[in-house]
């Protein structure tokens, strides 16, 4: 089995797909109309065969109730209705290239304590867009390592762990 794509919802394909293409950087791999709907597929450029977004209108599910598609409306629109999770090997000058741009922050970078720096973003929908740069080698292995020191009550060696990690750096362990 193989995972090809997320089914994302967008109220304005035009704002979303320049959001996608032109903020993000993607690439438009299929754009396809039906019954005065657009699908309009993404994904990262020059990465063929990585898994993509297909954007797609709210109206396009016939098994949705109006009242279903008013509460998904509103919760696209506060951002707890979807959400995409990307990488990005420099988070900081992900996002300062993101800032340039009119794009609604929700989150600054932020070491978490999990393991990875992230950000948080919303498309012209609404939906929640985080942005993280993942561990180093041998990463995970300290982020195991960084989760048994906070559930023994060690919350800043915890941290010390992950923070060299998340910026490239040998940890003291």
């Amino acid at each position: 089995m193989k995972y090809l794509h997320t089914m994302v919802r967008v109220t304005d394909i035009e704002r979303s797909l320049a959001f996608y293409r032109d903020t993000l950087g993607f690439e438009v791999r299929q754009d396809v109309g039906y019954a005065g709907m657009r699908w309009i597929t993404v994904g990262p450029a020059g990465q063929p065969g990585t898994p993509s977004v297909v954007l797609f209108p709210p109206g396009a599910d016939p098994g949705v109730t109006d009242d279903e598609r008013r509460t998904i409306t509103e919760m696209m629109a506060k951002g707890t209705y979807a959400s995409i999770l990307l990488s990005t090997p420099d988070l900081d000058a992900t996002f300062e290239k993101l800032q340039a741009g009119d794009v609604e922050i929700v989150q600054e970078p932020t070491d978490q304590p999990y393991g990875v720096r992230d950000c948080a973003l919303r498309d012209p929908a609404g939906n929640m867009v985080r942005i993280q740069e993942r561990l180093g080698e041998g990463g995970e292995f300290l982020l195991v390592g960084a989760m048994l020191e906070e559930a023994n009550g060690h919350p800043a060696r915890a941290r010390d762990l992950i923070r060299p990690v998340v910026r490239g750096e040998a940890p003291t362990v």
